[in-house]
């Protein structure tokens, strides 16, 4: 077992009736480990934990944009490069990561960290290295300037892969994705 390490907090939205994840990092030793949740404030309902391995991030503002433009300031002072791309507003809008680089081909874990100050669900198309597209949704941020995550399992090839994302509905912008190979 792993030596016990300090607490830390970590904070949860509320969901109202829903569920979300909250994803965290931790320093595992090779072998069993142990980890503890504990009450803080409020109440949570843990159903379950999901460990992956060190992730690569890509950030939205490097990807290649059509009709979509790098957003920063005050607003955007949580996004983790400083900026992240917003204006993705058309049918034509899109923003595609490129050079995804995958070491085996398989299923990987990609968390998209977003901000929507739309006050509803907005949704955008996701490609896989061209191929069929999926609906991907977007709950509500409290506003612009507030980030969450979602995820949702892609299969890449060993290699440089793309993915895609283009407008559907609402109003969303991207940050950063991160790329976690499934364990």
């Amino acid at each position: 077992m792993g030596q016990a390490r300090s607490p830390s907090r970590i904070l949860q939205p509320a969901t109202r009736g829903s569920y979300d994840y909250v994803v965290f990092s931790a320093a595992l030793n090779a072998g069993t480990n142990s980890i503890s949740f504990g009450h803080g404030s409020g109440y949570a309902e843990l159903d379950e934990l999901e460990v992956y391995s060190p992730s690569t991030r890509y950030e939205a503002e490097s990807a290649t944009l059509v009709d979509a433009w790098v957003v920063g300031g005050s607003l955007r002072l949580s996004s983790s490069g400083g900026a992240q791309v917003g204006y993705i507003n058309n049918s034509d809008s899109t923003v595609t990561f490129t050079g995804i680089t995958a070491a085996t081909a398989g299923t990987y874990v990609i968390r998209v960290r977003y901000s929507n100050g739309s006050g509803s669900t907005s949704s955008h198309a996701v490609s896989v290295n061209g191929g069929t597209s999926s609906s991907l949704n977007y709950p509500a941020t409290a506003n612009w300037g507030t980030d969450a995550d979602v995820t949702f399992n892609a299969t890449l090839a060993a290699g440089s892969n793309t993915i895609s994302f283009t407008h559907q509905t609402g109003f969303a912008e991207l940050d950063c994705i991160d790329v976690y190979q499934n364990q």
